[in-house]
């Protein structure tokens, strides 16, 4: 992602004061696929000393898997690597997504946190926005 000089240095002296500039920090690719399911991936985590982020054909949106993808970004960034292999996420108790931890189907070379949607057995419940 390229950005323009003046605002990569005027977007973090506006957004600093209410949280980590995610946006700048992390990169989000997200894109649709097969049958209306979409899937993205966070790239630059990994460099903050923390996992990047995979999920593969989503029932989400492209819109809704990026503010997950960000939202999820920014608690680890801000958090640390506090959510483990095999806990749950989610907006609300409704929700069931599984962070396994594995390898990626993106081409990341380390170990990534992978989102399983579904009913997940709930092994630890954490809201991230």
């Amino acid at each position: 992602m390229v950005v323009p000089k003046e605002m990569f240095i005027k977007f973090p002296e506006e957004v600093l004061p209410h949280g980590p500039p995610v946006p700048i920090w992390v990169d989000f690719r997200v894109g649709d696929g097969r049958a209306n399911l979409s899937s993205g991936f966070t790239s630059g985590l990994e460099a903050l000393g923390l996992m990047d982020i995979v999920a593969v054909e989503t029932p989400e949106s492209i819109a809704v898997l990026r503010e997950r993808l960000t939202g999820l970004a920014g608690y680890l960034i801000s958090n640390s690597l506090v959510i483990n292999d095999g806990d749950t996420v989610g907006h609300d108790e409704d929700e069931s997504i599984s962070v396994i931890y594995g390898e990626s189907d993106f081409g990341h070379e380390k170990t990534v946190m992978h989102l399983k949607y579904g009913n997940a057995k709930n092994k630890s419940k954490l809201k991230f926005w």
